[in-house]
């Protein structure tokens, strides 16, 4: 499936493809409980299913100026919803990082 990650920097560092809970976790800060639905999210990776969904996100919260296509294989679970997003769930920044094509300026 293809589906795009909104990057800060053009390089498509590793780092841009973690969760938040593989930020807190590289940190060394002790991820944050809750409820189980608020620490999958932590857990899971944002994509958008378009460049053009990726282009409105990235500029409405100020998230950066690329957008990585990624080619993410079946057997990564996604949870997509009715506006574009699809969290991507049980994967790691160096395996999306591995289903990067290309980046786009956005």
């Amino acid at each position: 499936m293809r589906l795009y990650r909104i990057l800060k920097d053009e390089r498509g560092l590793v780092i841009e493809f973690a969760s938040q809970w593989e930020r807190w976790i590289r940190d060394g800060v002790e991820p944050k409980g809750g409820s189980p639905s608020k620490m999958r999210n932590e857990r899971a990776v944002s994509t958008l299913i378009s460049m053009e969904k990726a282009r409105d996100y990235a500029q409405e919260y100020g998230l950066g100026d690329y957008a990585g296509e990624l080619e993410v294989p079946d057997f990564v679970p996604k949870r997509p919803n009715d506006n574009g997003h699809v969290e991507l769930d049980c994967t790691t920044s160096t395996e999306l990082k591995r289903y990067l094509q290309t980046i786009h300026r956005l």
